[in-house]
């Protein structure tokens, strides 16, 4: 089985989305860490065999990311105040505004491998 996630003993893998939205470092802090995960498979007969963090581009730039960010689809914005994420994006689109060449937005996403058995 694998997992595809964000851990709160992995938290720095989302620089640009908490430059400009602070409290989303917030909310991955709430959220369960890799032991956690791995104890809680076990319990169902499932070993952790391999944890992987892989780096993506998420955005080809920061027009992209402010263009996504309307949507409000990440988790995290869905736990953002309007207040904060509307002085969030103020802050993305300005950067916009400055942004010469495109700046790619890199995530860091972490990949738990897990099998049947001990």
């Amino acid at each position: 089985m694998l997992v595809r996630g964000t851990f709160s003993d992995r938290p720095e893998g989302f620089p640009t989305l908490f430059h400009y939205f602070p409290r989303a470092r917030d909310f991955c802090r709430d959220l369960p860490t890799v032991e956690g995960v791995a104890a809680l498979f076990a319990e169902a007969g499932l070993t952790l065999e391999k944890s992987r963090s892989v780096r993506q581009q998420t955005c080809g730039s920061l027009r992209e990311f402010l263009d996504r960010s309307r949507l409000r689809a990440d988790s995290s914005f869905a736990l953002t105040s309007d207040d904060e994420f509307h002085a969030g994006r103020e802050r993305l689109e300005q950067a916009v505004r400055d942004e010469v060449a495109p700046s790619l937005v890199i995530e860091t996403i972490t990949f738990l491998a897990f099998r049947a058995g001990p």
